[in-house]
């Protein structure tokens, strides 16, 4: 009785298996098909996340006719880097906020989307620059405005403009036109609570935003791992702002900012 039963058992078995191989058979190119439309639809997924951003709109601050109508308060979404990536503030990590910011906005100018970068990747990339300011200019220590327009140029490829004499409406101006303004600054004149030493003799930010309902500009302070989105007050970062002469090796009471035309 025992024999019997197995045998019921294993010819109902394998006439399941042969049943199921069959219809698998019968249906094989629906299921060839469906597993390319699974493909397809995860490759254009893929390539969805790789498309570039869309077009920034087109605000000019100049074309807006009633003043009410310019916006209180406006800002980028420019990624961001520190100076140190990696926590090492010996050189040349030290002396790369130059090297930050160049990489920050020429970054945004690319279609960047990151908030944060890679830290190796912006580690790398700064060295790069520093090596081209070494080859290109002879130094990479305190560059000035032209300095830095002239290596975005040089390393990025994207044509940079020196604004003389700059303004804060100049600044907002540039914001609303969707381009962030590097600012060559006196750092201890920044006031930063995050600055050992009451921060350096001379330093650069990006200012990505502003916002007047409290009078602040907002920057990407590379000189701190809290400085993404960090906010000065107007009025504070506008008199900090001082160029660098490096035939004098010092400050001098210029009011410039770099942008990206793009």
């Amino acid at each position: 009785m025992n024999f019997l039963l197995k045998t019921i058992t294993i010819v109902f078995f394998e006439t399941a298996i042969l049943i199921a191989s069959f219809t698998l058979w019968q249906n094989r190119e629906f299921i060839s098909f469906s597993s390319a439309n699974q493909v397809a639809t995860l490759q254009s997924a893929v390539l969805e996340e790789k498309k570039p951003p869309a077009e920034k709109p087109v605000v000019v601050w100049k074309e807006i006719d009633v003043e009410e109508s310019i916006p209180d308060s406006f800002m980028l979404a420019a990624p961001f880097t520190v100076q140190a990536p990696h926590a090492n503030w010996n050189d040349p990590w030290q002396e790369f906020c130059e090297e930050a910011v160049i990489l920050m906005a020429s970054s945004y100018a690319s279609g960047a989307t990151d908030t944060v970068m890679e830290r190796r990747a912006a580690a790398e990339s700064m060295l790069g620059i520093m090596r081209w300011e070494q080859e290109n200019l002879g130094y990479h220590k305190d560059t000035g405005s032209e300095d830095v327009a002239d290596t975005v140029g040089g390393v990025f490829g994207f044509k940079a403009r020196v604004i003389r004499d700059i303004t804060k409406e100049n600044i907002k101006e540039e914001i609303l036109r969707w381009r962030p303004v590097i600012l060559p600054v006196s750092g201890k004149r920044l006031q930063n609570p995050y600055f050992s030493g009451g921060g350096p003799l001379y330093h650069m930010v990006l200012v990505i935003g502003y916002d007047n309902s409290d009078n602040t500009f907002v920057t990407h302070e590379p000189g701190t791992r809290y400085g993404r989105e960090y906010r000065y007050d107007q009025d504070l970062l506008y008199d900090a702002i001082a160029d660098w002469d490096h035939e004098t090796e010092g400050l001098v009471k210029r009011k410039a900012g770099v942008v990206i035309d793009w």
